[in-house]
């Protein structure tokens, strides 16, 4: 791997190895922030539920 990145870097110069081990992070980053999005989406879901049992008022609903 190590040895990749610097053929990578003699051939194509640092800036552009640079941009592409970025967009590369870039790609995963976007990734991990979509399962984390998802992951609020259902405990929201189950807060609710709860909320919904124990028949606890809602922020919204107290307005």
């Amino acid at each position: 791997m190590f040895q990749e990145i610097v053929q990578l870097i003699q051939g194509v110069g640092f800036p552009i190895a640079a941009c592409v081990f970025l967009f590369i992070e870039f790609k995963k980053l976007t990734q991990i922030l979509a399962d984390l999005t998802s992951a609020l989406q259902v405990m929201n879901t189950r807060l609710d539920c709860i909320e919904d049992t124990l028949h606890i008022k809602k922020k919204e609903d107290e307005a």
